[in-house]
C-alpha cells in the first residue's frame, strides 16, 4: 500500500502544487502494533526519507476521523458478518459432508478470499 497507493498520491499532489520532489510529506495513521513496530519504521525511514510519519494515539482515532466511527465502522460490521456468515456456511457443509472436525479447516486461499470478500463489500451496497 505505501509504495502502490501512498508514493504515488503523495507524488501526484506535489506535481500538482508545483512542489519539490524533496517536499517532506506527513502521514497521519493508527498506532497499531504494525505500524509502530521496529521493521516498517526501519524501512519506512531507509526508503520514504520524504515521508514523515505521525500517529494517532490509541483509543483516540474517532477523534481524528469521525468518518471511521461513525461511518466506516458500520460497513466494516457489515462485511464482518458477512465473513462470519460464509465461515460459518463452509464448516456447516463440510459437517453434512460427513467430514471429521479433525479434517475440517477454513478457506485461506488469497483467490478464493478475495473473491468472497468482493462479494462482502459489495453486499453493503445493496
Amino acid at each position: 500500500w505505501t509504495n502502490d497507493v501512498l508514493v504515488l498520491h503523495i507524488e501526484r499532489v506535489k506535481k500538482q502544487l508545483g512542489l519539490p520532489v524533496a517536499q517532506k510529506a506527513i502521514l497521519v495513521i493508527d498506532s497499531w502494533s504494525v505500524h509502530i513496530g521496529k521493521d516498517y519504521c526501519e524501512w519506512m525511514r531507509q526508503e520514504h526519507i520524504h515521508i514523515k510519519i505521525n500517529y494517532i494515539p490509541a483509543g483516540c482515532t474517532g477523534k481524528v476521523q469521525p468518518a471511521d466511527v461513525g461511518l466506516q465502522h458500520v460497513i466494516k460490521h457489515h462485511i464482518w458478518g458477512q465473513c462470519l456468515e460464509f465461515l460459518a456456511a463452509v464448516v456447516e457443509s463440510e459437517i453434512k459432508a460427513g467430514w471429521n472436525a479433525t479434517e475440517i479447516s477454513l478457506p485461506d486461499g488469497l483467490e478464493q478470499l478475495q473473491n468472497e470478500s468482493a462479494n462482502w463489500i459489495t453486499s453493503v451496497l445493496h
